[in-house]
């Protein structure tokens, strides 16, 4: 599984696994899935004059990544 948010994306992006447009405005709002097992975040709040961590989705890319898993784990 691929889990990203903000500069990360377009890391993604440049290993051939999404496509969108190469600005911000085409990043998610919230976090997608982008394909299997691929997630996307929105941007976080970059450096200065940003609020950096304070605004990145951390916890939101966190709960998708515990989603995605726990769809992926075999019944009993």
């Amino acid at each position: 599984m691929i889990a990203s948010f903000c500069t990360g994306n377009w890391v993604v992006k440049a290993a051939g696994l999404v496509d969108f447009n190469d600005d911000a405005s085409s990043l998610p709002q919230k976090v997608a899935r982008f394909g299997d097992r691929i997630l996307i975040g929105p941007k976080g709040g970059g450096p200065p004059p940003g609020d950096g961590f304070k605004s990145a989705p951390i916890k939101e890319i966190c709960d998708a990544i515990e989603e995605e898993l726990s769809l992926r784990k075999p019944s009993k």
